[in-house]
């Protein structure tokens, strides 16, 4: 987690809203917040720790925290945290509430908002849990991002099974607690062992022998199986012979009977027959003539009422001619008026513009006198303005003449600059030189303190490694042999009196050897092995830091080396530049003489800016007065042209009269005109109309009469034709009648309207005479079939009876075949179900001896202590690695048997000791590296690429030499991608600070922030 921006407004001390910018100071790697007691510093963790769990180091849940963390001068609290998470994105976390009006101590309940920067906007999240964006619980935050206040020193003074729940809450470490799953898989296993032996039990009376005997039952019973079905095959063929011809005989008798009832219809369907060609003959004669007979009857009634509503209608409308015609020859009476009604019209028009343009005429004169007194006075005005600007001209030119030369004095300063430079970095190189002796002095001086020298520690250190892995080695071998003794010893616990040994074979056993002592002397030397490998690994750390530092020593004999060369190169720069110095006037040592110059001069300088300023806008105000004048000048212009040329239209207009005379309507201003217009306009535009639709409706009307009058005429002709074909239709019909011996029509009618199913009827007589043919020959091939085939329906039931004995018989034997075949299917099935739990059971019982080791291996928590065990002597290998630089090489930590922390004094033969030994500053030196140690375990898991760090402790117990060893460390941090905060009151860290702000609390305005 990298934090980007944090405001603060209402929140304890924080009255009026602060903000703060971390990327300005993260930027450094290290940055601090200083200030007195009570300003507020540790107030800006817990609004984070608010903002991102809701939840505080000082307060918590039940202690009315909205109403005790709103500061008590403000309405509203309000805290907005951006951040960027582990995975690079951006997120912001808000925390706001607010004082209930209705009651001083009530507050709303704080309420908490997440957003993920997306598309240039922020996108709001379904939960503001700050553990799913800085994958962090808040306990581990507080112990690996932000430290509060009193809590730096909780990781190293835990008690061990206390810091044990801590390592396995941090790393996990409940995935190896093994234990119970291995005691629940026994469990399970057990108990399907138990099933598998109660299953077993019920399968004791199935055998190989039993299966056998069944199997040479069956074959028996096979054979005999098979003679019955012969038997039975036989006498089935037989009575299937009998049955056919029962059936045939049965069938001879059925179709004989339908055959007599066929021959009895067959006088009625012959009548049938008669009727149907009858009424075929009827309807193909007469049907047709009828239906064209009906039809035109039909259509001559229709012509004759359709004429007799043609003649109606003629008249009515003969009559609507005659009053269209009256009207329409009143209307075009006025109509031949419209010309001389139509130029008076125009002349109305003129006259209205004549009034028109006399009025504006008028206007315009009297414009024209109210604007030459304007003109007069722009033009005086003018005259002023450019008398002011030549006398401004002239005392520029005077001040341009005073002015000293700009590129004069430009070189000049360029020449005190680059001096100014020169010595600035002849000063940088001199401190940096003081500073870089320093720092090698330091150095050879901690080589002389830990007993090495830059030249021979290589050597030394080597020796020491030797004899170091010698002793290792002779510890291994003491290992092994007492490895033996103790297997000895567990050969000898085996042994029972009257078994032979496995060794010597003896089947008495005296005096068996005891390894007690063995694993006493074992655990001695596993102690002391460990010690030896702690003793190489730090010997190890000592050269790799040893190392470093020789290196460092020749690099900054290196860097005085070219700092000396460039320091010759500056004063011999600084020679040459002292000689470029040309200005008589001036000293190279002294410039204030150049200063007053400079100083005259920038006064010229302004006072011309000043006056050209007011000439530029004299010379605008010239330019805006005379466009003014022009202005003026144009409009009266304007002016003069609208008169003349109003002038010209009203003579223009007076020639253009036609009827009218002006004389007659002197007295009408230009509205009566206008309204006489109108008047012309609506008569001419309603004559026009009424003329155009009376025309139009006559054409009309004569139009349809003329069409009506044909019409009348053609069906007048029509309904003679009708009559005509009617006459000849009739006589046709008689002719028919006559020629087939028909009666009259009458007959005729009566045949057709019984409109007999000609379709259905015929098919019914088609089907009766086959139907009759078929049955006549199929009753002849049964006689012919039936006559010598010697059946008898007493030989036919005596076969069926003994056919249904033997199929009893039959099906009774196949049964108990069947029985027999299925009880040796289900002892088969079962044999095999046998063998397959006999392989399960011994599959079990392998896994039960396999989960009874790792029972034993996983048994309380030892497996989970293990672990811890490694990760806390990891976490020592990476604080040491610090720790050894700011104790110089005095002190190393480590972990001792029961996980707690211990210290080793490399002054005193590498002994141990509590860490509860320490001095206060050094117990924060060791809080710190175990922290710093904890913080870069945790934030790798969470795969961060750049680990941030905040402690608040006050540093209090630090002496200076301790100060700037602890500064080192935090300044190292920065190379290796860190950033680290800390909050302090101590003055000399906050001048050291590359990047910090300051908190002061106002006694009006509450805490506020300002940078350094």
């Amino acid at each position: 987690m990298l934090p980007l921006y944090l405001s603060v407004e209402g929140f304890y001390s924080y009255q009026e809203k602060q903000e703060i910018d971390f990327t300005a100071l993260t930027e450094a790697g290290l940055f601090g917040i200083f200030g007195a007691v009570g300003s507020g510093k540790s107030s800006i963790l817990e609004a984070i720790s608010l903002a991102l769990y809701g939840d505080t180091e000082r307060l918590n849940k039940t202690d009315r925290r909205g109403y005790n963390m709103l500061n008590l001068k403000s309405s509203q609290a309000k805290i907005v945290f951006d951040l960027l998470n582990f995975e690079g994105k951006k997120h912001r976390f808000v925390a706001q509430w607010k004082r209930r009006a209705s009651k001083f101590e009530d507050t709303s309940t704080i309420e908490r908002s997440a957003y993920r920067w997306e598309a240039e906007q922020w996108i709001p999240l379904e939960s503001a849990d700050g553990s799913l964006v800085t994958n962090l619980s808040y306990a581990n935050f507080r112990r690996t991002i932000i430290i509060p206040q009193g809590q730096f020193k909780e990781f190293l003074e835990l008690k061990g099974k206390e810091r044990s729940e801590m390592m396995k809450e941090i790393f996990q470490l409940n995935r190896y607690d093994l234990g119970p799953k291995v005691s629940a898989l026994q469990q399970v296993n057990n108990q399907k062992l138990e099933n598998l032996r109660g299953a077993l039990s019920g399968y004791e009376s199935i055998s190989p022998e039993i299966l056998a005997e069944k199997e040479a039952n069956i074959t028996a019973e096979r054979e005999l199986l098979t003679n019955a079905k012969k038997e039975l095959d036989l006498l089935q063929t037989q009575v299937q012979l009998l049955k056919e011809a029962s059936e045939r005989h049965r069938e001879l008798a059925n179709k004989q009977s339908v055959l007599q009832e066929l021959i009895e219809q067959k006088d009625r369907v012959n009548y049938i027959r008669k009727e149907l060609q009858l009424f075929e003959k009827t309807v193909q004669l007469f049907r047709d003539p009828l239906h064209s007979l009906q039809r035109m009857e039909k259509e001559k009634d229709g012509i004759g009422l359709r004429v007799e509503e043609l003649q109606s209608h003629r008249k009515s409308l003969s009559e609507e001619i005659d009053t269209v015609q009256e009207k329409f020859e009143r209307v075009d009476h006025d109509f031949r008026q419209i010309e001389t009604w139509r130029k008076e019209h125009a002349d109305f028009h003129l006259l209205a513009l004549i009034r028109k343009h006399k009025a504006l005429q008028q206007t315009a004169q009297i414009n024209l006198k109210k604007g030459e007194p304007y003109v007069e006075q722009s033009k005086k005005e003018l005259e002023k303005t450019q008398l002011k600007l030549r006398q401004d001209e002239e005392k520029l030119e005077t001040l341009k003449e005073e002015k000293f030369d700009a590129s004069a004095l430009m070189e000049i300063e360029t020449w005190y600059v680059s001096k100014d430079n020169i010595q600035k970095q002849m000063d940088q190189l001199a401190q940096e030189k003081k500073d870089v002796a320093l720092s090698i002095e330091t150095m050879e001086k901690q080589f002389s303190e830990s007993g090495y020298h830059p030249n021979d520690f290589e050597e030394k250190i080597k020796q020491q490694d030797t004899l170091l892995q010698e002793q290792l080695r002779v510890l291994s071998e003491q290992e092994t042999q007492w490895q033996v003794q103790i297997k000895l010893g567990d050969f000898a616990h085996a042994l029972r009196d009257g078994e032979p040994c496995p060794l010597c074979g003896a089947a008495e056993h005296p005096h068996p050897m005891s390894s007690d002592h063995a694993h006493e002397e074992l655990n001695t030397l596993f102690a002391l092995r460990k010690e030896l490998q702690q003793d190489i690994l730090a010997l190890q750390e000592k050269a790799k830091a040893l190392r470093q530092s020789a290196n460092a020593i020749t690099n900054k004999k290196d860097q005085i080396s070219r700092l000396e060369q460039n320091e010759n190169l500056l004063n011999e720069q600084l020679h040459v530049h002292i000689k470029d110095f040309v200005w008589e006037q001036y000293s190279p040592e002294d410039k204030s003489l150049f200063g007053e110059q400079k100083l005259r001069n920038k006064q010229t300088e302004d006072a011309i800016r000043a006056l050209e300023a007011e000439l530029k806008n004299g010379r605008e105000e010239i330019i805006r007065q005379t466009d003014t004048v022009a202005k003026y000048e144009k409009r009266m212009q304007s002016i003069m042209e609208e008169i003349s040329l109003a002038n010209n239209l009203i003579t223009q207009y007076r020639n253009q009269l036609q009827t009218v005379e002006e004389d007659q309507y002197l007295q009408h201003d230009e509205v009566a005109l206008t309204q006489l217009k109108q008047e012309h306009e609506r008569k001419i535009a309603q004559t026009t109309e009424d003329h155009q639709s009376l025309t139009t409706l006559l054409h009309q009307k004569k139009t349809i009469m003329a069409d009506i009058a044909g019409k009348y005429q053609t069906l007048k002709e029509q309904f003679s034709l009708l009559r005509e074909s009617l006459k000849t239709y009739r006589a046709e019909i008689a002719q028919l009648l006559a020629e087939n011996g028909y009666s009259d029509l009458a007959e005729v009618n009566q045949i057709i309207q019984k409109d007999l199913p000609v379709d259905k009827i015929r098919t019914e007589i088609h089907e009766f005479d086959v139907q009759l043919e078929v049955l006549q020959r199929s009753v002849a091939d049964l006689i012919e079939r039936t006559t010598n085939d010697n059946y008898s329906a007493e030989i036919f039931e005596e076969q069926q009876a003994k056919l249904t004995g033997i199929h009893h018989a039959y099906e009774a034997q196949l049964a108990q075949f069947g029985g027999l075949e299925k009880e040796l299917t289900h002892l088969t099935l079962e044999y095999a179900k046998k063998e397959k739990l006999h392989e399960q059971h011994d599959e079990l019982t392998k896994r039960a001896e396999q989960l009874k080791v790792m029972d034993n291996l996983f048994r309380g928590n030892g497996f989970v202590n293990y672990i811890s065990t490694i990760h806390m002597e990891r976490l020592c290998e990476i604080a040491n690695q610090r720790f050894h630089r700011l104790t110089k090489n005095q002190l190393s930590l480590s972990v001792s048997e029961g996980n707690d922390f211990d210290v080793i004094d490399n002054l005193n033969d590498g002994r141990r000791r509590s860490v509860k030994t320490l001095s206060g500053g050094q117990s924060f030196q060791a809080s710190l590296c175990l922290a710093l140690a904890l913080a870069e375990n945790i934030q790798s898991l969470n795969k961060a690429d750049k680990n941030f760090f905040f402690i608040d402790e006050g540093f209090g117990t630090q002496d200076h030499e301790s100060i700037n060893t602890v500064f080192d460390t935090l300044q190292y941090l920065h190379q290796e991608n860190r950033v680290v905060g800390i909050i302090s009151h101590v003055e000399e860290l906050k001048e050291r600070m590359p990047r910090a702000i300051t908190i002061t609390k106002d006694f009006d305005r509450g805490s506020l922030v300002g940078m350094v």
